[in-house]
């Protein structure tokens, strides 16, 4: 899995960022450990489903990055476009 964040740096997964886009990094990689480390199917759909997971809830076609794409690939499924939807 390969996620870009509109408007995203590599600080978001720093305290050198702002409360929002550090929000949005934590909950994304939260369901990703749960999903592998705790075995939790039901982390799938955060990681892949229409909305993005954090709070409070927004479309994830508004946080990811237009100009790059995000994907995913595992459980049997693959999204080339995360924008578009899996």
């Amino acid at each position: 899995m390969q996620v870009v964040f509109a408007g995203a740096t590599h600080f978001c997964w720093s305290s050198q960022t702002s409360e929002a886009q550090h929000d949005l990094a934590h909950a994304n990689t939260r369901a990703w450990f749960d999903r592998w480390l705790k075995a939790d199917s039901a982390a799938t759909t955060r990681l892949l489903g229409a909305t993005a997971p954090r709070s409070p809830p927004r479309a994830t076609v508004d946080v990811l990055s237009a100009r790059f794409p995000s994907a995913a690939a595992f459980d049997e499924r693959a999204c080339g476009d995360l924008r578009v939807g899996c």
